[in-house]
């Protein structure tokens, strides 16, 4: 969701539609249900997270690279 989101918001391509995106929000939400929403790794990120938009996730180094990476290799321009 981070690195996707990324892609979208900073990046202002997508290498999914949207209809996969709410899939995947939609997995994460009941996964959050279930197990709880404390994880260890971007709980803040997450914190009462309802699928939405992806714009507030994380920016860091690691997020960056790998959605330039995703991108190139999906074929996408750069």
């Amino acid at each position: 969701m981070i690195v996707h989101s990324f892609i979208y918001y900073r990046m202002g391509t997508s290498i999914i539609d949207d209809h996969q995106w709410q899939f995947f929000a939609n997995d994460l939400m009941e996964l959050q249900k279930e197990y709880g929403q404390t994880w260890g790794f971007y709980d803040k990120d997450f914190a009462d997270w309802n699928g939405a938009t992806g714009c507030h996730l994380s920016q860091e180094p690691w997020v960056d690279a790998k959605a330039h990476w995703l991108v190139k290799y999906h074929g996408g321009l750069l």
